[in-house]
């Protein structure tokens, strides 16, 4: 596919399917989403997305999470987008997020979001739960860790977090249990402290 079926996202990132049989794809100009009914009608075009439908902006979107309700969670340079299959929204700060600059996005096997992002200013760095409801924030200054980055669910509800926030950063890993964050390093068998 190409920018002749409306795929103009040039070097992609991820590509996913969400609920409703739509599949999507990201890369450095925004979404583009082909129609689940698209193949049975013969048609393959794809809508490209930059952001500016929102007042957003799509550059590099490089995480997205699907959910079971056929919405999708996006990472925008300014914010996290939720699509319903209708409209986007963009959520920031303002909306309970911790910082203006987002990072990554996961989903935990009972719907839980979760989202890292940062607040440079203040150098603080914030990993926020999303019941569908409400944003709790925690910071790497209130759990006294470093920048939280990549994230991955486990199948006991448990998260485990990389807080590498550059080549030099030497923290480690934590897992969060629901209650209490755990400091992971070497010294618990890691072979190397920094984890990105």
């Amino acid at each position: 596919f190409t920018e002749q079926e409306g795929f103009a996202v040039p070097a992609l990132h991820q590509i996913t399917k969400t609920a409703d049989g739509a599949i999507w794809a990201t890369g450095d100009q925004g979404l583009a989403r082909m129609d689940p009914e698209a193949e049975k009608l013969g048609n393959t075009v794809f809508r490209t997305f930059t952001g500016a439908e929102i007042g957003a902006r799509f550059q590099n979107p490089d995480s997205f999470v699907p959910m079971a309700d056929g919405s999708l969670w996006v990472k925008a340079e300014d914010g996290f987008v939720r699509y319903d299959g209708r409209n986007f929204r963009r959520f920031t700060p303002a909306d309970g997020l911790g910082g203006s600059q987002p990072n990554r996005i996961a989903k935990s096997a009972d719907g839980t979001l979760w989202f890292t992002s940062r607040d440079d200013a203040r150098q603080l760095s914030f990993l926020t739960r999303y019941d569908g409801m409400n944003f709790v924030n925690f910071t790497n200054a209130s759990t006294n860790l470093w920048y939280f980055q990549e994230m991955t669910p486990a199948p006991d509800g448990s998260l485990w977090i990389a807080h590498g926030w550059n080549a030099e950063a030497t923290f480690g890993a934590s897992r969060f249990d629901g209650k209490q964050f755990e400091r992971l390093t070497t010294t618990n068998g890691l072979p190397d402290n920094k984890v990105r």
